[in-house]
């Protein structure tokens, strides 16, 4: 079933500000199925070659990706909108970039994961990182992550305060967005 879903996130990458844009909303079988079994080979065959070139943005709706491993995920021009990771294992991500809407990330494991990820009302409470998480690119070509109305404890703040990611906390909530 094809639905059509009205999005306007004013810090989107892909858009102009203040743009909006109407997304064809079509599960891909094949390519969910590759990710979860985490066949990287194939997710990028289906996902490059036969659903989007490379360069333009993937998105992927309400999955439920909780507890899987899904370290060193290929996660290039992927938006998740309202997906699942919960106690994911997402380490060793390479994001250039990626980004996340809406997604219940309560203890996700981001551990020496690195590049560009766009948070918008995340739940991000519980995230494991280490000292090689790294969401600040030291590039100049590259802009630095970004959070939105995110939840997320205090010591992953401190952490990405560090780095220089800019983040805007607000009256955040799942339940909200």
């Amino acid at each position: 079933m094809i639905q059509y879903h009205r999005y306007n996130y004013p810090n989107d990458p892909a858009l102009e500000p203040g743009e909006d844009f109407w997304i064809e909303r079509q599960s891909h079988p094949e390519l969910t199925t590759a990710l979860r079994a985490a066949n990287w080979k194939e997710f990028n065959r289906i996902r490059i070659v036969e659903l989007s070139f490379e360069g333009h943005w993937f998105r992927i709706f309400d999955e439920d990706f909780s507890g899987l491993k899904l370290q060193d995920m290929p996660a290039n021009f992927l938006s998740f909108h309202n997906c699942n990771f919960q106690e994911a294992d997402l380490s060793n991500t390479r994001f250039f970039p990626a980004s996340f809407r809406g997604c219940d990330m309560r203890g996700v494991n981001l551990s020496n994961s690195e590049g560009v990820a766009y948070f918008w009302h995340c739940d991000l409470r519980g995230a494991i990182f280490s000292d090689k998480t790294d969401l600040f690119p030291r590039r100049q070509t590259e802009q630095p992550s970004e959070l939105e109305e995110c939840q997320l404890d205090d010591s992953f703040k401190d952490h990405l305060v560090k780095q220089g990611v800019s983040f805007t906390l607000g009256k955040s909530s799942l339940s909200n967005f």
